[in-house]
């Protein structure tokens, strides 16, 4: 029924006084908008997920981190905030790399992702992650072998 409604609505409008029809014709621009508005409530908000790095895990410090997010939907678009600076504005590319310095070693950061359709739904997500430095692999020992 919602969507007959909807269909109707984008084609035709009816104005109605005192139980009587005062206007009917095609819809403004801004009754399209509106109509819009109103179908998009009914719409489920967007699912969002961390696909790295985890919530509350320690990160290697390399020469960048890769941040990436999952999300449902069509038409999407993704900001990433780090300690609450906007790394990367909305665009479409669903991952971040985060080239870390030597000051954000060694300290707690909040990673912020947001994703947004067309029709203004936004998700969010966030992780808490650790900065540490790669450990070094220790030195293998060589051994000499005689015979």
């Amino acid at each position: 029924m919602k969507i007959i409604i909807f269909l109707l609505a984008l084609f035709c409008v009816l104005i109605l006084q005192d139980g009587r029809i005062v206007f009917a014709g095609p819809p403004q621009p801004e009754e399209v908008q509106a109509i819009k508005d109103y179908a998009a409530e009914s719409v489920s908000p967007i699912a969002i997920n961390f696909v790295t790095p985890k919530h509350l895990s320690k990160v290697y410090a390399t020469t960048s981190v890769k941040i990436e997010v999952a999300a449902s939907g069509n038409a999407l678009q993704y900001q990433f905030l780090i300690d609450g600076q906007i790394k990367q504005d909305w665009s479409i590319n669903k991952v971040y790399l985060w080239n870390c310095s030597e000051s954000d070693i060694g300290k707690t950061h909040l990673i912020v992702a947001k994703v947004k359709n067309t029709l203004g739904q936004m998700g969010t997500v966030q992780a808490k992650v650790f900065l540490v430095h790669k450990p070094l692999n220790p030195p293998v020992r060589q051994t000499s072998s005689k015979y």
